[in-house]
């Protein structure tokens, strides 16, 4: 049986030399001024070269999960707004009706409703991808330097896992055997590679940092859902046949970030 494997955006290896670590927690997503021709410019060569809304089912999905991505980064920016402008020695940051309004209003912006009911089928692409990869991230082991720390995130994952339910069903995609099927898994490998490196374009760091961390979360659910052959039911984890196909422990963080988001 031909396998392919999903490897949706680059991974950093962790041993590489100029690795940086950011606290996600001390760099929380949210507005920074970054927005105009800059912006527009990543988000159109985004759509114009990787999306369409063909009627294969498994383009639209595609297409839909970017849109979600989009709209979950810009909820973001009006939920962290900057309130005060940026003159003011302590900045203030809260939730902005009036961004809010400006973005998803259905009289000023028609498509604001499909843009979070997109936003919604990305959340439950990653929820189902949670709970099919339960399991598996049941067995790892969580290393912050603190050993109090590790044993509290460890309970939480455990709890957190223990009650997530599956709210999508991907047996309908990418089914059907033969070579149209693997070239269409590669195209959408190719797509995701090519949307993470279009957000190196991105010119502020905070919102490139976050943007691929999102994408690599998208493209993290995609793998664990249609890589079924890899995913060994009878020992609750990937098959220890395919190494490559454990996921990194940055795609986990982006996966729950993702989601999270």
């Amino acid at each position: 049986m031909q396998c392919l494997i999903f490897y949706h955006c680059h991974c950093l290896d962790e041993s590489e030399q100029g690795t940086i670590y950011v606290d996600l927690l001390k760099n929380v997503e949210k507005y920074t001024g970054y927005k105009g021709e800059s912006s527009a410019r990543v988000w159109r060569s985004i759509y114009l070269e990787n999306l369409d809304t063909t009627t294969c089912k498994e383009k639209r999905l595609f297409y839909r999960l970017i849109s979600g991505l989009q709209t979950s980064i810009s909820l973001q920016l009006c939920y962290n707004h900057l309130l005060s402008g940026f003159l003011p020695k302590e900045n203030v940051w809260g939730p902005s009706v009036e961004e809010f309004v400006r973005r998803f209003h259905p009289a000023l912006v028609p498509e604001a409703l499909g843009r979070l009911r997109n936003l919604f089928l990305a959340y439950v692409v990653e929820m189902r991808a949670i709970a099919k990869a339960a399991p598996y991230l049941m067995q790892q082991a969580f290393y912050t330097g603190d050993a109090a720390t590790d044993t509290r995130t460890r309970s939480m994952v455990l709890d957190f896992l223990s009650d997530i339910d599956a709210v999508f069903d991907e047996s309908q995609l990418f089914h059907e055997p033969g070579k149209e099927i693997l070239d269409l898994k590669e195209e959408f490998r190719l797509r995701f590679l090519n949307i993470t490196r279009i957000m190196d374009c991105v010119g502020c760091d905070k919102c490139r940092m976050w943007g691929k961390l999102q994408i690599q979360g998208i493209g993290t659910a995609l793998k664990i859902l249609f890589n079924n052959n890899l995913f060994n039911k009878s020992r609750c984890c990937f098959a220890q046949t395919q190494p490559n196909a454990q996921l990194k422990r940055s795609e986990i963080v982006s996966l729950f970030n993702g989601f999270a988001k």
